[in-house]
């Protein structure tokens, strides 16, 4: 059949209009895929609220109409609490901790460093350690009106389900991926860190994982410690866990949670249950880097004042201490495997950094060095 010049050119243009319209549903397609499903969007600020609120009644198990910081700290443990619902848990604890912490500041902003308020202020915080903090669920639910909060609540829940749950990835542990999360315990991974530097494998050695899941925790003078497997709100909490590296570091910071719990029954004389507790309590307030060495290498720890390295003048007594200490060894930085020393190492501007800044504690090392 032989088609006329007038009926070429309409079938030409009907097939011009099905491509076009094939094309452009083709480009809607991809564009709807590109902006991901409703699960990988920010969470609608209406249906947080509703899950917050919730949850709020879920966890107030005494039903007084308040939210504190003992049924967070039980949500937080709870293994069955996963994904989003963890993440809300650290950030309703969050809040109640960080106003505390605003509220502390506050009150104190002026204070100056003469004995009567520096006393004042700790009996203060003993006295807010003895009050059960909480939020209100106005409080709570404000929250979802945030937009930085609802998308910092969705990236907590798709993070935490990249995390490796193995205690010890390959190569594990090291440096490369050792990093502090939201808990103020920096003391205690300051010490851990020097001590992965030094012998990593000492650090696998200290932590075994039991066939029911549980960890063993083993340190030089305190009692061996048994940690329960971590929760999703305890990753979330404590230090930055990732799919490249084992969740050791957090299992240490929960076994060190059991020994501040100890210290503290000792000075208080209260008993304190560290399983129903969370870390961040327990050792999330800073502490003594001194006490973490001695219980992770069994060796005393001993200290000098940094203001001997900037006063320009000594009293006698304390210049006849200083001579009488035997001298510190250089410091050396050994390499590991695969590891070259770095030219900052032993630069001469790298030793200066370490070198007392006042003539008069240079002459004191000198005249000790020359008397042994």
């Amino acid at each position: 059949m032989n088609m006329n010049p007038t009926g070429k050119s309409r079938f030409r243009s009907r097939s011009l209009a099905l491509s076009l319209i094939f094309l452009i549903g083709t480009s809607i397609a991809h564009a709807q895929s590109d902006q991901g499903s409703p699960a990988d969007q920010a969470p609608d600020s209406a249906a947080l609220k509703g899950l917050i609120d919730r949850l709020y009644t879920q966890w107030d198990t005494n039903q007084d109409g308040k939210l504190d910081v003992n049924e967070l700290a039980a949500a937080i443990g709870g293994p069955q609490v996963r994904g989003l619902q963890a993440a809300v848990a650290v950030l309703l604890y969050n809040s109640i901790a960080k106003a505390e912490t605003d509220k502390l500041h506050e009150e104190f902003k002026d204070y100056k460093t003469n004995k009567a308020e520096k006393a004042a202020m700790h009996t203060q915080q003993m006295a807010d350690e003895k009050k059960v903090e909480f939020i209100t669920r106005d409080d709570a639910l404000a929250l979802a009106d945030n937009a930085p909060v609802d998308k910092k609540l969705l990236s907590r829940a798709k993070h935490v389900q990249s995390i490796n749950r193995a205690l010890f990835a390959p190569g594990d542990p090291n440096l490369e991926s050792f990093h502090q999360g939201g808990m103020g315990d920096c003391y205690l991974l300051a010490v851990v860190g020097a001590f992965v530097r030094r012998d990593p494998q000492a650090v696998r050695q200290m932590i075994q994982q039991n066939p029911d899941g549980t960890y063993y925790v083993h340190f030089a003078i305190a009692e061996d410690v048994t940690v329960r497997p971590l929760t999703d709100a305890e990753l979330l909490m404590g230090a930055k866990e990732g799919s490249n590296h084992g969740v050791w570091l957090s299992v240490l910071e929960k076994a060190y949670g059991h020994i501040a719990a100890e210290q503290k029954e000792k000075k208080t004389g209260e008993e304190v249950d560290a399983d129903a507790d969370i870390p961040s309590h327990l050792i999330g307030h800073g502490g003594s880097p001194g006490f973490v060495i001695r219980i992770m290498t069994g060796h005393k720890t001993a200290g000098m004042p940094l203001s001997l390295w900037i006063r320009p003048r000594i009293s006698p007594r304390r210049s006849r201490s200083i001579t009488s200490r035997p001298a510190p060894a250089p410091l050396r930085f050994t390499p590991t495997e695969n590891q070259t020393i770095p030219p900052t190492a032993t630069s001469p501007r790298a030793r200066r950094a370490f070198q007392p800044r006042h003539s008069a504690i240079r002459s004191l090392r000198i005249r000790s060095a020359s008397s042994s």
